[in-house]
């Protein structure tokens, strides 16, 4: 799997919880649902109505897929220091390959998170604490750290115990950080079924 589609695994799950959520509560509030009423035409707004997270998650899911010149364009239309259109920028720079952007939008999410509706913070959340993780990687590949010399205990274990040590550690890791989005997708979820009273 690749690293790309690793970080869209939670962008996914999002969806398709938040999607169904706003289906049920669709219908719950004004009978059969017409999939095309959330439909994203714009940029999303921090008005809160039934389509509030499924907006977000479509522009995050084309922000994904998007150029730079794409980006820029978001930038040059959505400069003011509103609390919406810095998360929009957030968001656009989320997943972009320039890390000056990937730095620009740790920026706007601390600046204007707070300022989002309630119902859509933990997703914006997920995104900003996925958005540090890769930014701590990419400036710890950066630094070029070396690894730590081996002790002679473990130089006597063998280069294939100490791999599969490493990767045991990293497999953990790794599942704890899968923990932690469950748990966030599990808080929307919550509010969600709050919020429509299901």
């Amino acid at each position: 799997m690749s690293f790309r589609r690793i970080l869209r695994a939670p962008l996914i799950v999002a969806g398709l919880l938040g999607g169904g959520l706003l289906l049920g509560g669709c219908q719950t509030l004004s009978g059969p649902s017409n999939l095309s009423h959330c439909a994203l035409s714009s940029v999303p707004t921090l008005v809160e109505d039934q389509c509030l997270v499924h907006h977000w998650i479509a522009f995050a899911d084309q922000s994904q897929e998007a150029s730079e010149a794409w980006r820029s364009t978001i930038a040059q239309r959505l400069a003011s220091s509103t609390s919406r259109d810095r998360l929009v920028r957030a968001v656009a720079f989320t997943w972009s390959s320039d890390p000056s952007r990937l730095t620009e939008a740790r920026r706007l999410y601390a600046e204007a998170l707070e300022q989002a509706p309630q119902s859509l913070r933990p997703l914006l959340q997920l995104w900003q604490d996925d958005l540090g993780e890769r930014l701590a990687a990419a400036n710890a590949s950066d630094s070029g750290r070396a690894p730590a010399p081996a002790s002679p205990a473990a130089s006597a274990t063998g280069p294939g115990v100490d791999q599969a040590a490493a990767r045991i550690a990293a497999l953990e890791q790794e599942n704890a950080e899968l923990r932690r989005k469950l748990d966030a997708l599990a808080n929307i979820e919550a509010m969600m079924n709050r919020r429509y009273g299901e």
